[in-house]
């Protein structure tokens, strides 16, 4: 996070705790279905 303070120009009393990405895809997509019931694991 510090690389980001200073790309800000962030003062030393103000630090930066998390990056949200905020806008819109510059073109439509499909979702994509990621679901993959082999990663799925469970204990009895």
């Amino acid at each position: 996070m510090k690389a980001v303070e200073e790309i800000l120009g962030l003062p030393d009393t103000v630090r930066a705790f998390a990056i949200f990405p905020y806008g819109y895809p510059a073109e439509e997509r499909k979702q994509q279905d990621r679901f993959d019931p082999a990663r799925i694991h469970y204990v009895k």
